[in-house]
C-alpha cells in the first residue's frame, strides 16, 4: 500500500514541477499536504490494506491497530518514496531488483 502511494506522490510531485515551474520546496508541500500528509497517508493505507485482507504473518486483531499506527505507516511511505527515487536514479533500494513491488518477504502488502 505504502509503494503504491509513493507512486502517486511522486507522480503529483512532477505534475506539479512541470506545472509550476521551479515551486518552492513549501509550495510542493502546500500541495501535497491534503493527500499526502502523515495523517492522510495513514487514512489511505488503511483503507487499502482493509480491502486486502491481513497478511497470514500479523496476528488476528493486530492488523488494524498496526494498519493504524502512524509512525509505523508513515515510515514505510517514506522508505517507499525514497526507494522509488534511488531506482530512478540508478541505485538500488532494498527489494528494487525483485520487481513487482515484492519484498524478501515476499508480501509488501504492509511495505
Amino acid at each position: 500500500a505504502a509503494g503504491g502511494l509513493a507512486g502517486e506522490y511522486l507522480s503529483l510531485v512532477e505534475r506539479l514541477r512541470a506545472e509550476g515551474g521551479s515551486l518552492t520546496v513549501e509550495a510542493l508541500h502546500a500541495a501535497a499536504a491534503p493527500t499526502f500528509a502523515p495523517r492522510a497517508v495513514v487514512l489511505r493505507c488503511d483503507e487499502i490494506l482493509a480491502a486486502l485482507g491481513r497478511p497470514p504473518e500479523v496476528p488476528e486483531g493486530r492488523a488494524a491497530e498496526v494498519r493504524t499506527h502512524v509512525p509505523t505507516v508513515w515510515s514505510a511511505f517514506a522508505c517507499a518514496v525514497r526507494a522509488r527515487l534511488l531506482e530512478r536514479g540508478g541505485g538500488h533500494a532494498a527489494g528494487g531488483e525483485r520487481g513487482g513491488g515484492e519484498s524478501e518477504r515476499g508480501d509488501d502488502r504492509w511495505s
